[in-house]
């Protein structure tokens, strides 16, 4: 079942919230940068809503969080805020310093998509013309959010007209103790990830794909978020802020013994940022102010900056060719 009202205006538009439930779970999504605003889990103690979100759309915006929302066309950074492609070089926004993170100040984390309901399922529309953002080609996305019991999966699917990059994720921003209960360092988690992408000082990978064997970014076996936050590699990005290498599509597993609720993350693309909210600095959320280490992220993701590093797979999307990436969220309560 799918409830449609209103949460907003925007930019002289009605903000709409679509509101999917299950047996197990209740998420809400909007048709303004398709930002998931809530999910709710039950538990033997009621719901418990697992994720950071905000009341209006004002506050998502000032936040700058991205929390929730789909990015697109390209997540992470692109240094220098260009790439070439074909021969041609394109420039795109600088937001990041002499980057460009999750596509520029226009990402589509602030588009106004078309929402249909599909059965059981959200499925949000965009079009993007030749030149949006900077980058080539008329993309079409269609994202189809769907529950199954204790599952929400969220399935992206692009077409260009010409040879193009695309790199989408959700930026669902996790706190499995509850959207109120602040800092996430006891949570529990497993990365099924061999390396990771160490960071130049401009935040974007060097180039290298280290081990993670004997640094902060081992999480094979399951360590807290919070056991090795002083260490030097997180300095400079605050927290955690990293491209792990998976090698496996059952990604992470996160637990909170106190709500004894467990996500399992799944997805076909080949990295995951784990971040740590490095950026929150007492933004309004629903029940408080959010500030670092309140929750984590786990993006799937090509590697950052992957179109300008040699030996990383680009995120190239051929022309007239469809693609499709998955990303499945499945929660457990103990």
């Amino acid at each position: 079942m799918i409830l449609k009202t209103k949460y907003d205006t925007a930019f002289g538009r009605d903000v709409f919230l679509y509101t999917m439930t299950s047996s197990e779970l209740e998420v809400g999504v909007t048709d303004f940068g398709g930002i998931v605003q809530f999910i709710r889990v039950n538990t033997p103690r009621g719901k418990k809503n697992v994720c950071l979100g905000f009341d209006s759309i004002s506050d998502y915006l000032e936040s700058g969080s991205y929390a929730g929302a789909i990015i697109g066309r390209v997540a992470n950074r692109i240094s220098g805020a260009k790439f070439a492609l074909g021969g041609i070089e394109y420039e795109l926004d600088r937001n990041d310093g002499e980057n460009c993170n999750h596509s520029g100040v226009n990402g589509y984390d602030k588009r106004f998509y078309e929402a249909e309901i599909d059965g059981d399922a959200l499925v949000l529309s965009l079009d993007s013309p030749d030149g949006d953002q900077g980058f080539p080609g008329r993309l079409v996305m269609r994202v189809r959010f769907e529950l199954n019991g204790n599952a929400l999966s969220v399935r992206f699917e692009a077409e260009s007209d010409r040879d193009t990059l695309w790199n989408p994720t959700c930026h669902i921003y996790f706190n499995l103790g509850g959207e109120e209960s602040g800092n996430v360092g006891d949570t529990e988690l497993c990365v099924r990830a061999d390396a990771y992408t160490p960071l130049s000082s401009a935040r974007v990978p060097t180039g290298e794909v280290r081990r993670v064997s004997g640094t902060p970014f081992d999480f094979v076996s399951p360590h807290t978020i919070g056991e090795r936050t002083d260490d030097v590699d997180l300095a400079l990005t605050g927290g955690y802020d990293h491209n792990l290498a998976l090698i496996s599509e059952h990604a992470a597993t996160a637990t909170c013994e106190k709500s004894g609720i467990t996500l399992d993350l799944y997805t076909d693309m080949p990295g995951l940022q784990l971040y740590t909210g490095g950026g929150l600095n007492g933004a309004k959320g629903k029940s408080r102010r959010y500030y670092p280490y309140d929750a984590f992220c786990l993006e799937p993701q090509y590697f950052p900056n992957a179109v300008n590093t040699r030996g990383f797979v680009p995120p190239i999307l051929p022309a007239g060719e469809k693609r499709e990436h998955f990303i499945g969220y499945v929660f457990s309560v103990s």
